[in-house]
């Protein structure tokens, strides 16, 4: 079992539809892969990300994804990406 980590200005989780929602200079990754935008909303029951582009002043509105690729010899990456502090 993988944790994940994420941050933002603002973090909303919503009981009912099982989502928590990130925004302003979001961030997520698996230890892995990251993800970074301005709004990103994580769905939990299946385990999904989705980025809404938002221009913002100073930032193209862009979501940029890093993904890690497995070494040679198959097994999960090292776990190389470091959070980023906003």
């Amino acid at each position: 079992m993988h944790t994940s980590r994420g941050h933002a200005k603002t973090i909303d989780y919503e009981t009912t539809g099982g989502t928590v929602s990130f925004r302003e200079n979001a961030w997520l990754s698996d230890g892995c892969n990251e993800i970074t935008g301005q709004q990103l909303v994580y769905n939990i029951k299946a385990q999904r990300v989705e980025g809404q582009a938002r221009p913002t002043p100073g930032d193209d509105g862009r979501i940029r994804i890093t993904i890690q690729p497995k070494p040679a010899s198959g097994t999960p990456c090292a776990h190389t990406v470091s959070e980023k502090k906003p």
